[in-house]
């Protein structure tokens, strides 16, 4: 497996990015970490930045790794972000999203927390998206609204599950056997991009893009015709499988 990778990483109209990202790749791993502090707490942007190097630090220092391994690098950056603000009561209420994918050569692992995303697509088809854990993603579950629906749904951005909160939560945690093939696309974003841009588009940018810079300068500029002029922060890596 041999895999291409870009990454952008922008505040937008905010004063400050409390988004992070990661993005490894070597001849047979893959790790791509997105991660999207929660902009109505001070310090989110530190414990985004310290989730996604932690997930990505215990990932490049492991060897094969199994679907607990995974969870296990989620708690442990749910408990480096809980110590790390139990030094300032000003940080109290500070948390993350998180959403990575990791590929040891072996088996490729899809995992996430809260509703930074991660696509998978395959051939021009999405094979696999992630569940946002957010109030808008349950009136989707609860036959309310549709997928596409959560774009503009009220409580969008009510997360139902974070890192780094008052608890630990599971990560949802998505398990494929093998590297990913030849002409595979991973695209993982956080709610400040995929809320300005359609899956469809991203589907096209992966199969019709000649490189991942060229598709996130596609699918950007498809977000900033759409934004508005204090959008958020939006951030998302896209990696072809080549």
């Amino acid at each position: 497996m041999r895999a291409v990778t870009a990454s952008i990483c922008k505040r937008g109209g905010r004063t400050v990015n409390q988004d992070a990202v990661c993005a490894e790749t070597s001849a047979d791993r893959l790790c791509l970490v997105a991660c999207d502090g929660l902009g109505a707490y001070e310090g989110s942007e530190l414990v985004s930045r310290l989730c996604a190097d932690t997930l990505a630090e215990l990932f490049r220092d492991a060897g094969e790794i199994t679907e607990e391994d995974v969870r296990a690098f989620f708690r442990e950056a749910h408990d480096r972000i809980v110590m790390f603000k139990s030094g300032d009561p000003r940080l109290a209420s500070s948390c993350t999203t998180a959403a990575c994918v990791f590929c040891d050569g072996r088996r490729t692992f899809i995992a996430h927390t809260g509703d930074t995303r991660v696509y998978y697509f395959r051939a021009g088809r999405e094979v696999f998206r992630t569940t946002d854990h957010s109030a808008a993603q349950l009136a989707v579950d609860h036959g309310k609204i549709d997928a596409d629906g959560i774009r503009a749904h009220r409580d969008r951005n009510k997360l139902t599950r974070v890192v780094g909160g008052k608890y630990f939560v599971l990560p949802d945690v998505h398990v494929t056997e093998g590297a990913p093939a030849e002409g595979d696309a991973f695209l993982l974003c956080t709610d400040g991009f995929w809320e300005y841009v359609p899956d469809d588009e991203m589907k096209e940018a992966a199969l019709l893009c000649a490189s991942p810079e060229d598709a996130l300068a596609r699918l950007e500029n498809v977000l900033l015709d759409r934004a508005d002029a204090d959008n958020d922060n939006y951030s998302a890596i896209m990696t072809f499988v080549v």
